[in-house]
């Protein structure tokens, strides 16, 4: 008997997971959820399993609890350059990709504020981890009172907003925006506070600095000291509709202003590279029924021991729009990039940009279950000078990257187009 209702309770918790995604529920799945809440007292006499729309399917006894979370990211990708920069046989490049991939473990232990959140990932190229299965996101966080908050561990600075703010699977368009992976701070190890209420956030964390996933004592990749510091300032709505990028029809209006700092120093510990960074940001966003709106502009001073220092900048603008049904979203990206001329030898500073088209198909309305997503990257500018500098100067060039997915050339016009079919539950 018991085992005939963990059965039933498995199977219902499931397509509540891929109907009830973020959206609105159809009468069969709210008769298999109820069934399955029936059920549930044959599986765990102490505890409620179901399906919570923010973590997964899960488990809870109020104080203790564990939840489940995948996403998969898989597109096939094309990349067009012109002969005339390249060459005949790399002016055309293809394949199959498995871009983003992740499953996640969170809940709470011994108190309903003490929570955690563990997460692996899988064949991000963004990440250069050659599809092993590593730890991405591996933190604690304490809700001390409805106002301050402290977190530790492994986690997303909060730098970025597009970063910081959305996960993956809530991005506008396939990939963040070329902006944002060009600035990504990816993930670092530190401890992080922050204070909250109706109308702002302020946030500031201590780390090993940029890109610093997984990092032990003495890495080359970590940083003396790094602080990170944001401040929001919400408009209007509620702050749990700014972790989306997309505002569904019949959605309520959201909207706010941010900024953000980052700092980091290195060269006087054992391993850490010799160079200062200052990172400053300001973002906002608004969205109301079927439609979004969001923007940034991000600056850097690189200063590396024995080399000129280089500020280079990045702007973008993206925007939203349901059409023909509650199922289409179009959207469309704007990126440019000024790059210091002092990364790249040449006499003048040279701006890169790039357009981005797009149309997402969302399987259930209001719902990220299960997306599939087509855009078009077009680059106005010569890429080339992404070849040769990135976030950390010239030492980490930008491009080539496959998962913005822009290759470099010395010419304007190069193209990607993109397919994507997404699933979360």
């Amino acid at each position: 008997m018991a085992r005939r209702g963990t059965v039933g309770l498995v199977l219902a918790c499931t397509a509540q997971a891929g109907l009830a995604q973020d959206g609105q529920t159809g009468f069969e799945s709210d008769a298999l959820f109820a069934d399955a809440d029936a059920r549930t007292t044959l599986l765990t006499p102490t505890g409620v399993v179901g399906y919570d729309r923010s973590k997964g399917i899960g488990i809870s006894d109020g104080v203790n609890s564990l939840y489940i979370r995948a996403f998969s990211d898989f597109r096939y990708v094309t990349n067009f350059r012109k002969e005339s920069a390249v060459g005949k046989e790399t002016r055309f490049t293809n394949g199959w990709q498995n871009a983003n991939t992740w499953l996640q473990f969170s809940g709470t232990v011994g108190d309903p504020r003490l929570s955690y959140t563990l997460r692996l990932r899988a064949s991000d190229p963004s990440y250069g981890d050659g599809g092993s299965l590593n730890a991405d996101l591996a933190f604690g966080e304490f809700e001390v009172n409805e106002n301050w908050d402290v977190k530790w561990g492994q986690f997303r600075l909060p730098f970025l907003a597009e970063w910081y703010m959305i996960d993956d699977p809530y991005q506008l368009g396939i990939q963040q925006s070329i902006n944002t992976q060009y600035w990504s701070p990816q993930v670092s190890q530190g401890l992080q506070v922050e204070w909250a209420n109706e109308d702002f956030q302020i946030v500031g964390a201590i780390s090993d600095g940029l890109r610093t996933q997984n990092t032990d004592l003495g890495s080359t990749s970590a940083a003396d000291i790094a602080l990170t510091g944001r401040v929001n300032w919400k408009i209007t709505g509620d702050w749990d509709s700014g972790s989306t990028a997309d505002s569904f029809n019949g959605s309520d209006q959201f909207g706010y202003l941010g900024g953000a700092f980052h700092y980091q120093s290195g060269g006087q510990t054992n391993g850490t590279p010799n160079a200062n960074g200052w990172f400053f940001t300001v973002d906002g966003a608004y969205k109301a029924s079927g439609w979004n709106l969001r923007g940034g502009l991000t600056t850097q001073r690189w200063d590396p021991a024995g080399a000129d220092p280089i500020d280079n900048t990045g702007f973008n603008f993206q925007i939203g729009k349901f059409f023909f049904s509650d199922r289409v979203e179009g959207y469309a990206q704007w990126d440019s990039l000024l790059i210091d001329k002092k990364s790249t030898g040449t006499t003048a500073s040279q701006m890169v940009s790039f357009l981005t088209v797009g149309a997402k198909y969302f399987v259930v309305p209001d719902s990220y279950a299960m997306v599939f997503a087509a855009d078009v990257v077009y680059a106005f500018d010569a890429t080339a000078p992404l070849n040769t500098v990135g976030v950390f100067g010239t030492g980490a060039p930008f491009l080539p990257d496959t998962s913005v997915p822009m290759l470099g050339m010395d010419e304007d016009q190069e193209v990607s187009v993109l397919l994507s079919f997404r699933f979360l539950f």
